[in-house]
């Protein structure tokens, strides 16, 4: 298949509970993920287009690999040991997801293909998309049988520099984007979240969740249940970077959302500090897997990532790699039924 010229590999893991995941060597995207519902019907729990030319554009980074960063930082700039690198200005002057020519964008080497395991792998040059230092980047999604699929990131650097990768899935547990996610439950082990401007870049402040009740997730709720509430209105609804309670390794089921009209359920743990939560803000009105077109509030992301760099180069330090070190984070989804 070829997309933008260019061509593009189709990879499945399969299971022996018939779940499967569809990934391209595109941006190491995610196009499905078919989970059985309460009755046994597999459906697709992730946003996904329906014509796959759509990821040659792909507004909404439909379950991409983000790098070299997550998320956005501050006035498109940083400054290491002195040195202050300027980087796309791609996103209200600031500079989201790794730039204009992120690693969402391009084709990952593929290593280790089995069943249910596949190693994508990239090398991002030093100087690519204003970040210094040559990146070596390896992705690792294994589909496990007790229906979880792990997503592994290793990387290592030659001079210091800044990673912080993430998967930009969109999930809806109705299957297939039947309905919005609005009746999803979500529960978040989370207190506190970084506060953002009118950009939404950190301003190093954080927010306690007893005080503002729309972050408040430590028990049940709706996630439509506060979505418009006026603390949300810059963002358009969720578009935020939780802290998660600190643990050590993995942290086990620190987002846990349920549909009770499929039944199913999905839990996230990650060895990473925070999630952003985002809830399919801007559609773009695309036809989606399922028939149904892309509109707001129709999937909702958990980008499991160290907190975005902000004002004043704020959480830098959590995304510095040098070249002694090895970048390892993992995240893993489990689904199941309620």
């Amino acid at each position: 298949m070829k997309i933008n010229d260019k061509e593009v590999e189709v990879i499945t893991l399969t299971n022996e509970n018939n779940m499967s995941v569809e990934i391209l060597n595109l941006g190491g995207i995610i196009t499905k993920i078919m989970v059985p519902d309460k009755n046994g019907k597999l459906e697709n729990v992730v946003l996904g287009y329906e014509d796959y030319q759509e990821y040659g554009k792909n507004q909404g980074y439909l379950g991409t690999l983000i790098g070299r960063t997550s998320g956005r930082i501050g006035g498109a700039n940083f400054v290491l040991d002195g040195i202050t690198y300027k980087l796309p200005e791609n996103n209200n002057g600031n500079c989201l997801h790794g730039g204009i020519y992120g690693f969402d964008k391009k084709i990952w080497a593929i290593e280790n293909l089995e069943n249910n395991s596949v190693t994508l792998s990239l090398v991002s040059p030093d100087g690519e998309e204003g970040f210094p230092g040559e990146v070596h980047v390896s992705v690792i999604y294994t589909l496990a049988e007790d229906n979880s699929l792990s997503i592994t990131y290793t990387g290592q650097t030659d001079k210091k520099t800044l990673l912080n990768l993430t998967n930009h899935s969109y999930f809806n547990l109705s299957g297939d984007a039947k309905t919005d996610v609005l009746n999803h439950e979500l529960t978040l082990k989370s207190k506190l979240v970084a506060e953002g401007d009118e950009f939404l870049i950190p301003t190093g402040n954080l927010i306690d969740v007893n005080e503002v009740a729309a972050f408040d997730f430590r028990t049940p709720k709706k996630i439509g249940k506060d979505i418009d509430d006026p603390a949300l209105a810059l963002a358009s609804g969720y578009d935020h970077p939780f802290i998660l309670e600190k643990g050590e390794g993995l942290k086990k089921d620190c987002v846990v959302m349920t549909c009770q009209e499929s039944g199913r359920k999905m839990t996230m743990d990650t060895t990473y500090d925070a999630v952003v939560i985002y809830t399919s803000n801007f559609p773009n009105h695309k036809k989606l897997i399922g028939g149904n077109s892309f509109e707001a509030r129709d999937g909702i992301c958990f980008e499991a990532q160290q907190l975005p760099i902000g004002r004043d180069d704020c959480n830098k330090c959590d995304s510095i790699l040098k070249s002694d070190q090895e970048y390892n984070h993992t995240t893993i989804y489990r689904f199941s039924n309620i």
